[in-house]
């Protein structure tokens, strides 16, 4: 018998998250680190191509109880692709970069998951 792992995600969850990330690469911006939201980017396609052309589309192995009415698997896996691929696949390469000093990455990992644990709490 297959395992199912079932998240909900209220509607204020992905804005809240979109919010997030916007933020985030308005600051990555902001500081000139193009090169990690180039990062970012490139991480938001993967994510996509693994999540909605393999494991959805190909495979079959993602499956989706409800959503509402405005999203649809595509929608939704762009959405969740953007997020999780933009902030993880920037977030790595500012923790190896060398001429980012310590305390900058410790203010990026806080932001990030503060910003995570607030928006879990504040959601629905």
């Amino acid at each position: 018998m297959p395992h199912v792992v079932g998240r909900t995600f209220d509607t204020d969850f992905i804005w809240l998250d979109l919010l997030l990330t916007s933020i985030w690469i308005i600051i990555l911006i902001r500081r000139g680190y193009i090169r990690h939201l180039k990062f970012g980017i490139f991480g938001f396609i993967a994510v996509f191509i693994v999540d909605f052309g393999i494991w959805y589309s190909l495979l079959g192995t993602r499956v989706f109880i409800e959503l509402p009415n405005y999203l649809n698997a595509f929608t939704f896996l762009l959405y969740f692709s953007f997020t999780y691929g933009m902030l993880m696949f920037s977030f790595a390469p500012l923790m190896f970069d060398k001429i980012i000093e310590v305390k900058e990455k410790f203010l990026w990992t806080l932001f990030l998951f503060t910003g995570w644990t607030l928006i879990s709490f504040a959601s629905q």
